[in-house]
C-alpha cells in the first residue's frame, strides 16, 4: 500500500508521523504514525507489535491520540509507542466534509444502500492492512483500542477482523440501547424495526477467543456502559468457553463517567501489552 509522509518529527522516544494513504479507489485518509525509535534499525528478524488507536469525538480527531493535541491521558498512541508499540491512528470518515450528515452521504453516493459503521470498518480494516504490511511489525501482533466514537469502531474491527489480536472498548455503549446506534453514520434507524432480531452480544462472541475488555464508566454525561453490560459480556462467554480457559473477556466498571484516565487508563494498556507482549517474554 502506497503511503505518503506529510510531515515527521523525532520525539524523544519515538517519530510521529502525518501520513496519507489510500483507503479506496479516489479517497484518502490521513493517520498519524508513531514509532519507537528502536524499530528505526528494524529487521525481518527483529518486529514490533503495533495497534490502530481510534480517535474519540473531538475536532482535534487525530492529534488527541497521537499526542499533539488535548491532554495527556488522552494520548494514547504516543503512550503505546513510548512503550514500544508502532502505533497508527487514523481519521474518522465524519470529518472527511463539513459534517457529519455530508460525510454520510458522500459515503452512500460511493456505496449505495451502505451504513455509516461499514465505512468506518472498511477504514479500521485498512489500517490493519497498512501496519501488517510494514516490514518492522509483526503482523501476528496486532490490536485496537478505542474510546467513545473510537470504541465502536474497535468492537465491530475485533468482530469481523481476526488479524487483531487484542481489544479495548472504552464506554461504547455495547448495547444498542445505550447509546446513539441509531445515528445514520453508525447503523440507522433499522435498528428500531420489530423485525430487527440483532445486538452486540453477537459481535462480543465473534471476537472469541482474542482478549477484549471493555471499560464502563456507569453513570454520568455521556456514560455509555456499566452493570446494564453484564448481560452481553455473559452471553458472549458462553461464547468464548467453546475454546477453553481462561475466558478473556471482561467489563471493568470503574463508575467514573465518560472518560478514560487514572487506573482504568493504566488497565487498559496493561491489557494491550499483556497479549502483544507475551510472545516476547515467552522468548526471552
Amino acid at each position: 500500500m502506497e503511503l505518503a509522509t506529510i510531515s515527521e518529527e523525532r520525539l524523544e522516544h519515538c517519530t510521529r508521523s502525518l501520513v496519507r494513504y489510500e483507503a479506496e479507489p479516489g479517497r484518502f485518509v490521513e493517520a498519524y504514525l508513531l514509532k519507537p525509535l528502536a524499530t528505526q534499525e528494524a529487521t525481518k528478524e527483529a518486529k514490533h507489535p503495533a495497534v490502530v488507536v481510534f480517535h474519540p469525538t473531538t475536532s482535534d480527531t487525530i492529534g488527541v491520540v497521537a499526542g499533539t493535541a488535548g491532554r495527556p491521558e488522552q494520548h494514547l498512541g504516543l503512550d503505546l509507542a513510548k512503550h514500544g508499540f508502532v502505533t497508527l491512528c487514523p481519521r474518522n470518515f465524519l470529518w472527511e466534509e463539513k459534517n457529519y450528515d455530508d460525510a454520510v452521504a458522500a459515503a452512500k453516493r460511493r456505496h449505495p444502500g451502505s451504513l455509516g459503521m461499514a465505512t468506518m470498518l472498511a477504514d479500521g480494516m485498512r489500517a490493519v492492512d497498512l501496519l501488517a504490511a510494514m516490514p518492522d511489525v509483526d503482523a501476528d501482533r496486532i490490536g485496537a483500542i478505542g474510546h467513545s466514537l473510537g470504541a465502536k469502531e474497535v468492537l465491530y474491527l475485533m468482530a469481523f477482523d481476526d488479524r487483531v489480536q487484542v481489544g479495548v472498548v472504552s464506554e461504547g455503549g455495547i448495547g444498542l440501547t445505550f447509546t446513539n446506534w441509531d445515528a445514520p453514520w453508525y447503523l440507522g434507524d433499522v435498528i428500531h424495526s420489530k423485525d430487527f432480531a440483532r445486538d452486540h452480544h453477537e459481535l462480543l462472541a465473534l471476537a472469541s477467543p482474542r482478549p477484549l475488555l471493555i471499560l464502563a464508566g456507569e453513570s454520568g454525561a455521556g456514560a455509555a456502559d456499566g452493570d446494564r453490560t453484564w448481560p452481553y459480556v455473559v452471553a458472549a462467554q458462553q461464547a468464548y468457553r467453546l475454546y477453553g480457559e481462561p475466558v478473556r473477556l471482561g467489563l471493568l466498571n470503574h463508575r467514573e463517567g465518560h472518560r478514560l484516565d487514572g487506573a482504568a487508563r493504566e488497565k487498559a494498556l496493561q491489557w494491550i501489552e499483556v497479549a502483544l507482549m507475551e510472545e516476547v517474554r515467552n522468548e526471552k
